[in-house]
């Protein structure tokens, strides 16, 4: 019931969406509001997605110093809203594996569907994943939604505007971001390298992805932890990560 799956993500993220609505409607969105949603979209998207799922969590490509470090960004990953590490980075690892073929979870030339999104994955095959098979990423995988609930709750009964601006805008944000970045590198844009997908890197993007619009650079070099190739590729995260 309250596991990480297509579906759960599916729930939270239009929860996120209803929430997000109903706030906007509620509240002024002035300055305050703006750059609360800013600070929590970097967290959310910056630390929990490019950087923890992505980068750590898929990858490997970066070890942290500190556990304690570690424990707090993964935190932030969970809230997020884009499901338990366990199974960000299976459907990651497939699509790598299976770029732009039949068998990528992204699907080649799907159109761009409204948030939320759900990415069809039929069964995970768990050899895939074994590296993360712990007590902490079981843990977060079962009890995935009952975290946000609590979380949710928690931001409300301290205030409501909490709950709109540090987690559903944000939520929505990032996985806004995600599903673009997701289908929008893999068919428009410029390539540094010619790999054997369509992966593309996308100016616009590069920014406003905090580094993830750089794709056709990832997948050329999926275990570097920088995503930059050119001088003005910019990946905030890969600063992050160095200083971490």
């Amino acid at each position: 019931m309250f596991k990480s799956s297509s579906n759960s993500v599916f729930l939270v993220v239009l929860c996120a969406l209803v929430i997000s609505s109903i706030g906007i409607y509620f509240y002024t969105l002035g300055l305050k509001e703006i750059v609360t949603v800013l600070i929590f979209y970097f967290l959310y998207f910056g630390v929990g997605v490019s950087m923890m799922l992505h980068r750590f969590y898929s990858h490997k490509s970066f070890t942290f110093k500190s556990v304690i470090v570690q424990k707090l960004c993964t935190i932030i990953t969970v809230l997020a809203g884009r499901g338990s590490p366990m199974g960000w980075v299976y459907v990651h690892r497939v699509h790598h594996a299976y770029s732009d073929t039949d068998k990528d979870p992204h699907p080649p030339n799907s159109p761009m569907m409204l948030l939320p999104h759900r990415t069809k994955v039929e069964r995970i095959n768990l050899r895939l994943i074994k590296d993360l098979l712990n007590k902490e990423n079981i843990f977060i995988n079962d009890w995935y939604v009952l975290i946000h609930i609590v979380f949710v709750l928690a931001l409300t009964l301290i205030n409501p505007w909490l709950t709109v601006f540090v987690w559903a805008i944000p939520v929505c944000i990032t996985g806004s971001m995600m599903d673009v970045v997701t289908y929008c590198n893999h068919f428009i844009g410029y390539r540094n390298f010619e790999t054997k997908d369509n992966s593309r890197n996308i100016f616009i993007l590069g920014y406003l992805a905090l580094g993830e619009g750089w794709h056709n650079n990832h997948h050329a070099n999926a275990s570097n932890y920088s995503f930059q190739h050119k001088w003005w590729e910019f990946d905030p995260i890969a600063l992050i990560i160095k200083i971490l």
